[in-house]
């Protein structure tokens, strides 16, 4: 079971990325119906309601099936705060970014994160094996050949997605710190603590959306919360324990790559040649990433026991 580990976690992440991509076109769609606060409060509202039912669910089925449950801990609540706050503003600067940029672009400039990973994990004493030092100047490579063009000018939109990029690297590596925490309940407790955040901005800001707003909106929220803030989250958590942080950041960073091909499809964003080759570039940086999960593991200074990492 062990050995098949990195690969399911590899899957996990990558359907996690798709969703996230696809996303972004849900995002650019709500910017035309709903204030940016106010949807992104009911979305992380709607997403920590879903994984609450997950949670009942998956603890009845283990109370039947005499198998241990994780219940709550400090280190559980202690993480849902930290955690939560990150996810609020890395997500709430993102939407307000979308008003003036893209849902490709976007999905640009918040992959990159995986270059503030490392930078940001020396400051924590973190160690970034060889491998990922050497895959993300490719990656980066990659993303700015689908995102830099001749034209190419800083908007104030871009500006905060490259902040919401960097907060999103910080709960990358907070989240890679908790481990004796159930993955579903710390995924919760995050985002509960998110929309309380951004329910309370709402309210004083007197951004409550009115009921037309809320039908107009109704399938960009309903995705966007039950699939990116639910099932993306839960699987990044659940991914995350399965394979190295590096490698994790780089499958998780595709996203921008799904961004790209939906927003062509769905919202019509032209995609260039050299676009086209930026995905490739991507691809090998992912390839190269993924030929030494074990040593990455061990470099880490991460051990296995009893199918879990600590």
């Amino acid at each position: 079971m062990n050995k098949n580990r990195p690969v399911l976690g590899t899957i996990i992440l990558l359907i996690s990325a798709f969703i996230w991509g696809t996303s972004f076109v849900a995002q650019r769609m709500a910017t035309n119906f709903m204030d940016s606060v106010a949807y992104n409060s009911i979305r992380l509202a709607i997403g920590s309601g879903f994984l609450f039912i997950v949670i009942l669910i998956t603890d009845f089925i283990k109370k039947k099936a005499h198998k241990p449950i994780q219940n709550w801990n400090l280190e559980t609540l202690y993480a849902g705060i930290l955690l939560g706050i990150c996810i609020f503003f890395a997500t709430t600067i993102q939407q307000v970014g979308l008003e003036t940029t893209d849902a490709g672009k976007s999905g640009f400039i918040t992959a990159l994160y995986i270059a503030f990973v490392p930078i940001i994990g020396l400051l924590a004493r973190k160690k970034t094996p060889l491998v990922g030092w050497f895959a993300i100047p490719i990656a980066l490579l990659g993303f700015a050949m689908m995102s830099i063009k001749e034209n190419f000018t800083i908007e104030l939109g871009d500006m905060l997605t490259l902040l919401c990029a960097i907060i999103f690297a910080e709960q990358i590596l907070l989240l890679d710190t908790f481990r004796n925490v159930d993955p579903i309940k710390i995924t919760f407790a995050e985002f509960f603590v998110a929309a309380t955040i951004g329910l309370i901005w709402m309210g004083i800001a007197g951004s409550t959306p009115t009921p037309t707003q809320m039908v107009n909106c109704i399938w960009p929220i309903l995705y966007v919360g039950i699939l990116s803030s639910g099932i993306a989250y839960l699987g990044q958590t659940i991914g995350q324990r399965m394979v190295n942080p590096a490698l994790a950041t780089l499958l998780m960073s595709l996203e921008a790559v799904f961004a790209l091909v939906a927003g062509g499809i769905l919202l019509h964003e032209t995609n260039s040649v050299q676009e086209a080759i930026g995905v490739v570039i991507v691809f090998i940086a992912v390839m190269i990433a993924e030929q030494t999960p074990y040593k990455i593991f061990l470099q880490n200074n991460l051990k296995i026991r009893n199918g879990q990492v600590v």
